[in-house]
């Protein structure tokens, strides 16, 4: 049975192409304009691959979770890394969870990490969490007094 995906003929990658995940090769990009009929222009960048599949529009989102996954700001510097695009559901458009394509950014390698206890003494782990704000920070254990005599 066909679904609303199968009536969309978009020249470009939509959501249900990307699943299951599309490992690809970055060709290069162009701008084109992607406005509607008697629209005002509103130019965007194409990501094209090497693989024979439609281009990408690129959003903001994506373009970030390139350059942070191929660690190069400027996509005129993209050309032959590999990215994965997938369907993420839980992409958000005007307020309502509309689903999207996502660059899939690894996670680092967490196989060497330690636990508080495994710092040398005198290192605060990152995770620790610090006050911040215009006023005082709230009490801790080591503002309350004693006893109430200490009052």
């Amino acid at each position: 049975m066909p679904t609303i995906d199968d009536l969309k003929n978009s020249p470009y990658l939509q959501q249900a192409d990307c699943e299951p995940p599309l490992k690809l090769t970055i060709k290069g990009w162009t701008e084109e304009d992607m406005s509607k009929d008697n629209e005002p222009t509103e130019m965007k960048y194409i990501l094209h691959f090497k693989e024979d599949v439609k281009p990408l529009a690129l959003n903001v989102t994506n373009f970030e979770r390139i350059s942070h996954v191929t660690n190069e700001p400027d996509c005129n510097d993209w050309s032959g890394h590999q990215i994965t695009l997938f369907r993420d559901k839980n992409v958000m458009m005007g307020g309502k969870t509309v689903g999207g394509i996502r660059v899939f950014v690894p996670q680092p390698d967490m196989s060497n990490a330690v636990t508080p206890q495994q710092l040398p003494q005198g290192v605060t782990p990152v995770t620790t969490r610090r006050h911040v704000g215009d006023g005082p920070p709230p009490p801790t254990d080591d503002d309350v007094p004693a006893d109430e005599d200490s009052y």
